[in-house]
């Protein structure tokens, strides 16, 4: 940050202030409704927050930071208007086909559609009944 940048945020900084002190006295004389202050600091935030994330994301273009990511200017695929935070994971996890980390009852919800398959290329009932031993002990302990 140079001279005129540091001078000009320590001037917001004490504009800042002086405003919020002023808005304070008010509210104690009883001129301002404090819920109404309060709401609109809420807002103020939030606008602050905004233009920050705006100015990093510009600051970021200019330096080509985006320059070759095929993602850049478009829709994250997945996304159908429905907030997932697990979308990246779930796309990595389809992707790489990765198994093996899904939580025991998923894994088993997933074994238990290809369950049949199996079975029918079984070719005697002690076979099939181990097996079926197996799968319902180990729901069982997943249901725990």
């Amino acid at each position: 940050m140079n001279d005129v940048d540091a001078r000009m945020d320590r001037l917001r900084r004490a504009a800042r202030y002086r405003y919020q002190q002023l808005v304070d006295s008010e509210i104690e004389r009883g001129s301002l409704d404090p819920d109404e202050v309060r709401e609109e600091r809420r807002l103020l935030k939030a606008a602050d927050v905004a233009a920050h994330a705006r100015a990093q994301i510009e600051e970021a273009e200019r330096r080509g930071v985006f320059e070759g990511n095929p993602y850049h200017g478009k829709r994250l695929p997945g996304n159908d208007g429905r907030h997932d935070p697990d979308w990246w994971i779930k796309a990595k996890i389809e992707r790489e086909e990765i198994t093996g980390i899904a939580p025991p009852a998923l894994a088993l919800r997933k074994e238990d559609a290809e369950l049949d398959e199996h079975l029918d290329a079984l070719s005697s009932e002690p076979d099939v009944r181990d097996v079926l031993d197996d799968f319902n002990a180990r729901v069982k302990e997943a249901r725990r």
